[in-house]
Order: C-alpha cells, then structure tokens, then sequence
C-alpha cells in the first residue's frame, strides 16, 4: 500500500555532488490534519494519501491553526558514495515535530524533536531541530514530517550535506554574536549612563533592551539551548513573558522618555490603558499557551508609540526627533515579523531577520535619543544657569552664601553696595572677622547662628551692621543652611537687603496709626458720652410735656405740648440710634439672649402703628401662616422689633398717599435647634431707584440727598438695621420701583425654646393668611360702646413704650374688664398710681380724643 501511495508522489529532491544546500519548500507535498488524529499508516494508505498537495512557497506559513500539518518529499541519492545530510526545521518555536524515514529494504526510522522536549534528547545540539538523513547511491528515500504547534505554524525546511551546515552555521552564529553583542554593550553602556546621569530614562530603556533580547532570544531558539535545556514549561512560556514584558516596558519607557504626562495627558492615560490590557493578554497566553493575541498587542504598541512622539515632536518636545525616527524602523519591522508569523507575507530572509535589523536600528537610534535629551537639557541648564547668573549680578537685593563664622564665600554687587564697598572682593579683604567687625550687637551673629543651627532657616532676621564707613545701618536677612554633598561644609545661603528707610518709615506709620486710632477712640468716647447725656434734659423735657397734658389748660397750649412730645420723642430715637452706631463701630453693640413669643411680639407692633390710634397713622396687615411658624423663640426681642419697627416708620414716612404696609413672615429653614425666619415689609409709597439700593444702606446716606428734600433723618437707620440683621445672622435687601411702592426683606437666625406653643393669630386683630377681612378692618374704628380692642391695643403700646415698671398697672387695669372708654376712664380717676402717673393720664388724653 505504501509503494502504490508514493508512487504517485511528486519529483524527488535530487542530491548531487557539488550542491550543499537544499531548499525543501517547493519538492514538499503537504497535508493539513484537522483532527490531529492521523497517524503514519493513515497518512501513507489510500485515500488520505492521495489528499497531499504540492508546496508552493519557500517557507510554508500557515498562520496560528490548531491543526496538524503533514509533509512528505522525495530524495534520491546521485552520488558515488553513501553520505549522511542534514535535514533542519529552522522554526525555533515548533512543540512537535514527528520524523519519519523510508528506505528500500529498510524498517521505518521515526524520530521526535520540538520545545516540548528536553534540548538533551535532541540528536544535534543546535537552536533549530536537525535531523540526519543517512543516503546511499542511487536510493530513493521518502522524508514524512509532522508539525504541530500553538505557535505559528511554519515549517521552513532545508537539506545540508554537513560541511554546507557547518559553514552556514558559523556565518549565523556571528550575525546572532553581532546581533546580541550590540545590545550587551548598549544594556552595560545605558546601565552605566543611568548610574551617572540619575535619569529613569535610562534604566527603563535598559530593562526594555533586556526584554526585547531575551524574547529575540526564545524565538532563536538560544535560551532553550544555554539556559534552561531542561525546562520545557518554561520554553513554552518564555517567549510569551518575555514578549510581553518588553511590550510593557516599552510602553513605559514611551512615557517617560516623551514626558506624555506633561505633553499629551489624555495619550499618556491611553498607554497606561494600554499597558493594562497587554499584561491581562499576557496572563492570558500564558495560561493558554498561546501567544497571537500578545503579537497583536505588539503589533499596536510601535503605533501609539509613533503617534505619541509626532504629537510631541509637534508640541515642541525637540528630544522626540531621533525617538520619532527609532519608533518608524521598529513599526516597519514588527510588522514584517508579525505579517510573517500570521501567514500573510511569504518567509524571506528579510522577514526572518528583519526584526533583528530594524531593532538593532531602533536600540542604537534609543541610544542617540537618549544622549540627545542629555544635551538638549545641558544647553537649557546652561541657558537657565546664564539667566539666573544674570539676576544675581543684577539683583538689586544682596544675594550671598557665607559659612556659619560669617566668612562670606560668594554674593553679588549688590551685597557689598549695601555695605558700602565697590565689589564682595574688596569687602572679603577688608572684613576678615565679620562676625565681630560687621554686627553692631555680638549677640545678633550668636542668635542668627543658633537659628539656623535648630531651625536650619531663618525669614527676614533684622540686624544692625556698620557699613564701610562705620554707620550703623538695618539689614534683613532671609535664607537656609545648605550642604550639596555629605561631608562639604554647610553653608548659609540668602539674601540680604538694607531695611533701614523702610524701618523709618514703618515706624512713621504706626506712630501715625496710634494716634488715627486714639483720635477715633476719642471720637467714640465724644459721641457715646454726648448722646448719653443728650438723653438726660430730652427725657425731661418729655416728661413735663407729658405733665402739661394732666393740667387744665387752653388748646394752643395743648397743641403745643403735643408739639414739644413728639419733637422730643423723634430726637431721643435719633440719639438712640447715635448711639447704637457709635456702639457698633467701635464692637461694642451686644445681642441679649431673651426668651420672648412672636406673636406678642408682633402684636406690639401691630399696635405701636394702630391707624388712627398707634402713635403712627399706617394701616398695616400680615400674611402668616400659623402652621409653620414657631412661636416660642431665643434672642434678642428688642432688637428685632427695632428693625421692624424702622422699616414700618420708613414704609410710613415715604408714602404720600394714605399709607398701608403688608407685613409677611414665613420659615425659610427649620431644624430642632434654630429657624431662619424671613420678614418682608411691602409698602404702596414712592419707591426707590435701582442706582440707590446699595446707598441707603450706608452709614449718614439717603436717597435724596439734596438740601431741598423731603424726609428728615440722620441716614444711619437703615444702616444701623443691615448691622442688626448681619449681627443676628442674617441678610436685608430691598426690591422697589419709582412710584409703585417697596418691599423691604430680611432673614434673622433666631433659637427655638426647647417647648413651641402655638402662634396665636388672635392677637394680631383678626389678621388672617392674606391680610385683614373687612369685617375685622372694622375693629381699626371702633364704635362707641365697642372700644375694648382699642382699650387692650392702648395698653400693648404701654407695656412696649415703658416696659420696666408698668406691667404690674397694666395687668391690674386689664383685671377690670372694662367693655368702653367711659368705664376705663373712671378706672382711671379711681387707680392709685404713682411712677406711671404722667403715662396713664397720657393713655387717658389719647382716650378722650378718639372720637
């Protein structure tokens, strides 16, 4: 069956005398085995033998295939002589190769090779796979060869008489010897660079060339060979840690020698991407034992690589030149290489060592690269050195370096200017003792050492020297202690400047400072003590107006002690917010800290500007809702109705129709603890221009401010309000239009009581969500007969105007109940009083008025 498959087999490989070398591609018949299941008897009988086709290439390439592949060829012997050959598979990376034999007469010889197998057992020691091919003259032979690999699948093979391998071995060894030589000098030459230069740079291109060479090695076949012959898990991973380390380490050289991070952020996150992905293929070829994907990984890397130096190179990066030229040899030969390793380019000599070239290009441009850097970055260091020479010589301020005895090593001119010499030359031949001849005070040079010595720094230490002409001038100094080599002498390097002007001057202005700051405190103390005592004849002059009213008297005269109260009352709120200010400006306006209810509270508002019975005409109604408003508070009272009470006088004073003001309040921010409470006046007057929002809250400021206008006032009112209100945590702002009215706001941060209680409505008059009803608005006039509202209101105003000393009468007079004025007029007349006498005759006159 064997005879009858082979005979009809292709031409046979003629050996003849004179020829050495045979290459087998062409005269190979090949097979592929999907299965991988055919054995030698099934290969050589009928039919699977008639499946062998003819070899079209040199170098057969199949690309990464799970099959088998099967080959047979002919050889027949011409010669005189019996003679042995040499076959070689030159593919370093094949796992098994099956050798199979068949001679006339002779038994079948089998023989196994591959990296699956120890190097020992090889029948030659070479990287490559030999076996020998015993001939004899005029014998026809047959050569089956089966490969199978998870590697690329290439068998180039070839047929030597052992004189021709001999001689084409050693010319390979001292191309390999060239190869490897070059980059064992350049890994000791870098190794050595990086030593002395300290640049990373350096010690990643090492590592790189170091990877590189032992993967270039593993393909070769050589570290099988000197390395680990025994190992063969370790051959078939080697190839794959060491490819993969070389594409990370190239990566990352990439990085650092282009400084991605600085030039091209978002490529420098892309490669660290990149470097990622490669070490996840690694791990994965490596459990696989398949290195196609990690190829396709190295196939991107000198992509990136070209990219990321063209963009820098573009970006000004000069060192990226030479890397640029390096990165384009080694992206056209890995991709000879790994087009070769698929299948996709036929197996030449260009493609089996062009990677060998083009890397060997590569490292020795790296190297150029490398050493170009080196000089780009010396002549910037000499520029930056000349620039900063510059500024030392022509530095206005001394600059020197001196030892801790105050020898001066080195300075600038202007350091011996300061003192009074010509050059730091003639200073260091005239001063020779600095430390007693130049400080005034001993002890300064003593302290400055002793600086320096715990803290190894000084900033601006200030010392009396004498110059060159013996006068005594101010210098500051400010630097640190240095030593730039372990075992030099440690220096004292920094700056030297002449303070003496600007000591004179700074003590000028605090001199001056002192006496601005006691003139204002004089200033405070005048207005303080001024007010206070404006206070004492204004009170009187209130109280025996208010005496007036109790006596019988003519009209006019009443006019005009109705004249003489309200002038008097007007001038002490003014000298009462004199005082406030002058409080403040000087940080003495404290904030009481009162448990008080609001709606009492606002209550005495609401009646304190009664229309046509409060001592302000102002129709005024609020908008509250009950529900989310707390009512038992924390704080200062008083000063929250002072601010109310201001801007409802304002929303009174400035309004030419009848006036009406809306008064809202609603929680802006709730918590256990505290509420911001926001409170919003409306008024229907004459408005505000926009240019004037910010002015009438400054200090002495208002609106109109020419001689001719309207309203009377100090102009710190408001001011003295937005102190309050930023004092109680909060903000004032005001929204307004000319002759459509204004809306005074403010946010207040008051405490809440530990217990609420519920926010009484009742005591507001009947004032609802959205304001007054009519029918409530009827209780503002009361009939008469029907005055006990405005009865209780009279009172509230009391209790508010007069708050110490009162509450006792007013509680009892409320005790009686009274349903009209006729009734509470006796009470009156009846009640024994006696400091709120002039009061309650005043309530009394207000009551016999109302009609």
């Amino acid at each position: 069956m064997l005879c009858s498959s082979i005979a009809l087999a292709g031409t046979p490989v003629i050996l003849e005398k004179g020829q050495g070398e045979y290459n087998l591609g062409h005269s190979l018949e090949i097979l592929e085995d999907k299965a991988g299941e055919w054995t030698i008897e099934d290969i050589t009988s009928e039919p699977v033998a008639s499946r062998f086709v003819p070899g079209n290439s040199h170098a057969p390439n199949y690309g990464y295939t799970k099959s088998a592949y099967w080959v047979r060829v002919q050889i027949e012997s011409r010669l005189s002589i019996e003679k042995d050959y040499l076959l070689e598979a030159t593919f370093s990376l094949m796992d098994q190769i099956k050798f199979f034999q068949f001679r006339p007469g002779k038994a079948v010889i089998k023989k196994v090779a591959g990296d699956m197998y120890p190097f020992s057992q090889r029948e030659i020691a070479h990287p490559h796979f030999i076996f020998k091919v015993p001939t004899r003259p005029g014998e026809k032979q047959w050569i089956y060869l089966r490969f199978q690999t998870k590697n690329s699948m290439q068998f180039p093979l070839f047929l030597w008489t052992p004189e021709k391998f001999t001689e084409e071995t050693v010319s390979e060894s001292y191309g390999l010897g060239l190869y490897y030589g070059i980059l064992l000098v350049m890994v000791f030459y870098n190794f050595f660079v990086y030593f002395s230069m300290r640049d990373t740079g350096y010690i990643f291109y090492t590592l790189y060339i170091c990877s590189f060479g032992f993967a270039l090695m593993s393909v070769d076949g050589i570290s099988y060979q000197y390395l680990w012959p025994e190992a063969t898990w370790l051959v078939d991973r080697i190839n794959i840690l060491t490819m993969g380390a070389a594409v990370v380490l190239a990566y990352i050289f990439t990085q650092s020698f282009l400084k991605t991070k600085e030039y091209i952020p978002r490529v420098h996150n892309f490669i660290y991407g990149m470097i990622a992905l490669t070490v996840i293929l690694m791990i994965y070829s490596l459990l696989t034992g398949s290195i196609k994907y990690l190829l396709g990984s190295g196939l991107v890397f000198p992509v990136i690589s070209f990219g990321s130096s063209l963009l820098c190179w573009k970006k000004g990066y000069k060192p990226a030149r030479l890397f640029l030229l390096a990165r384009f040899v080694l992206l056209i030969a890995l991709l000879v290489m790994v087009l070769e390793k698929i299948g996709l380019i036929p197996i030449t000599f260009w493609s089996e060592n062009g990677v060998r070239i083009g890397s060997a290009i590569e490292i020795i441009l790296l190297s150029l690269a490398l050493a170009d850097r080196i000089n780009i970055y010396k002549a910037e260091i000499l520029r930056i050195k000349n620039k900063y020479q510059n500024i030392f010589d022509n530095s206005v301020q001394g600059i020197f370096q001196a030892t801790k005895e105050g020898q001066i090593v080195n300075a600038n001119k202007a350091m011996a200017n300061i003192l009074g010499y010509q050059s730091i030359e003639e200073f260091q031949v005239s001063v020779t003792d600095p430390a007693h001849q130049m400080y005034v005070d001993y002890d300064d040079h003593v302290k400055l050492v002793r600086q320096l010595a715990t803290q190894r720094m000084v900033h601006e230490f200030e010392v009396e020297v004498y110059n060159k002409n013996q006068q005594i001038i101010q210098v500051s100094m400010s630097g640190r202690t240095v030593q730039e080599k372990k075992g030099e002498q440690v220096l004292f390097e920094g700056i030297f400047e002449d303070v003496t002007e600007k000591k004179r001057v700074a003590d000028a202005l605090k001199n001056a400072k002192e006496e601005a700051e006691a003139a204002s405190s004089a200033k405070t103390d005048f207005l303080m003590n001024m007010s206070h005592e404006l206070k004492t004849p204004l009170n009187g002059t209130i109280a025996a107006a208010e005496l007036i009213s109790t006596v019988e008297t003519k009209p006019e005269l009443i006019k005009l002690q109705s004249t003489i109260k309200s002038s008097g009352l007007f001038l002490l709120k003014i000298v009462d917010q004199i005082l406030d200010f002058t409080k403040s400006q000087d940080g003495k306006l404290e904030l009481e800290e009162l448990p008080f209810e609001l709606d009492s509270t606002l209550a005495g508002i609401k009646t304190e500007f009664f229309y046509k019975g409060g001592r302000i005409s102002l129709k005024s109604s609020f908008k509250i809702d009950p529900e989310s408003i707390p009512n038992l508070l924390t704080g200062d009272q008083g000063r929250l109705v002072e601010i109310l009470n201001h801007l409802l006088e304002n929303a009174a004073k400035f309004t030419v129709n009848p006036p009406e003001a809306v008064i809202e309040v609603i929680a802006l921010e709730k918590s256990p603890e505290d509420v911001l409470l926001q409170f919003s006046i409306t008024d229907n007057g004459i408005g505000i221009s926009e240019k004037d929002f910010e002015v009438i809250f400054q200090p002495f400021s208002q609106a109109d401010t020419s001689s001719t206008r309207q309203f009377d006032g100090v102009g710190i009112g408001l001011s003295s309000c937005r102190l309050l209100v930023e004092m109680m945590g909060g903000k004032i702002q005001v929204e307004s239009e000319l002759d459509k009215g204004s809306t005074f706001s403010f946010t207040v941060l008051i405490k809440r009581q530990e217990m609420d209680g519920p926010f009484n409505m009742g005591l507001l008059d009947g004032a609802e969500g959205a304001g007054l009803s009519d029918e409530n608005e009827s209780l503002l006039e009361p009939e008469p007969g029907e005055v006990a509202p405005v009865i209780d209101a009279l009172l509230d105003a009391l209790l508010q105007s007069n708050p110490q000393g009162i509450n006792t009468h007013v509680a009892e007079i409320r005790a009686y109940n009274i349903p009209n004025r006729t009734d509470l007029l006796q009470a009156i007349d009846d009640y024994e009083y006696e400091d709120a006498a002039s009061i309650l005759n005043g309530i009394k006159t207000e009551i016999e008025n109302t009609d």
